[in-house]
């Protein structure tokens, strides 16, 4: 099975470990327009969005990316 988009896969597996009786869920969906980021692309593209929420404060905030896991950090005084 496939399907578009990796949202629509992580729905069915959530649909799926939600079924009565259900213990475990193999996944075995492909995702067919899946397409790879650079960690420096997916940090540029979190600061950017950091920086157009208007409810945090994005100079507070560090943004990490190692192997497209994203790390956000705040600075305390």
């Amino acid at each position: 099975m496939s399907v578009n988009y990796l949202v629509e896969r992580v729905a069915a597996e959530k649909l799926a470990k939600r079924v009565k009786g259900v213990q475990d869920v193999v996944d075995n969906i492909k995702v067919k327009n899946e397409k790879s980021f650079s960690d420096t692309e997916i940090t540029k593209k979190n600061i950017i969005d950091l920086e157009w929420n208007l409810c945090v404060s994005h100079e507070e905030i560090n943004v990490k990316v190692k192997e497209g896991h994203v790390f956000l950090s705040e600075k305390v005084n």
